[in-house]
């Protein structure tokens, strides 16, 4: 299922232009939604491999539920959803579209951050926790990595928060 939909159209509007990532579950495309001429981030989680995790008749819902809340985050440091749809059988999460380079790639490329750099980059993850943890019901990010943490122009973001759950009790 991992594919190639490059120029594939989804939705009737999301132009799939290039393959950005791919993970145990899910794959990430860079797409345009060709309606309003503005690119996006689609994570293409599919279901079926998720077969060995979750009972088949509560797979969606589980999936949805996180979708969900994650809806209901607004901070600069996350990427905010635009749009969820079921594609044949697979979910589709279509969000903001993060520029820069991952910390792993930015290191390999540039080396080793000043000790000033390394104080601001905590500081900013730890604001975004803070942001989580801080909700009526505590979001747990769960995946904290350098290929999950997105360096731009000096702003610190966390992508990939498919680990993330909410902490009830």
């Amino acid at each position: 299922m991992y594919g190639n939909f490059t120029g594939m159209l989804l939705e009737n509007k999301y132009r799939i232009k290039e393959k950005i990532g791919k993970g145990g579950f899910a794959c990430v495309y860079h797409v345009c939604d060709e309606h309003i001429q503005k690119d996006f981030a689609l994570k293409m989680i599919f279901m079926e491999n998720h077969k060995n995790n979750y009972n088949n008749n509560t797979e969606s819902q589980t999936m949805f539920k996180e979708v969900h809340f994650l809806r209901q985050l607004n901070h600069k440091g996350l990427p905010q959803l635009h749009d969820v749809f079921v594609y044949e059988n697979t979910i589709c999460i279509v969000m903001e579209l993060m520029q820069g380079e991952t910390l792993d790639a930015y290191i390999s490329k540039h080396g080793k951050f000043s000790e000033q750099e390394v104080w601001e980059i905590g500081k900013q993850l730890a604001e975004i926790l803070r942001y989580l943890h801080g909700q009526s019901i505590p979001v747990i990010y769960t995946d904290l990595k350098p290929g999950n943490i997105v360096f731009h122009q000096g702003n610190v973001r966390m992508v990939d928060l498919g680990g993330a759950f909410q902490q009830f009790g």
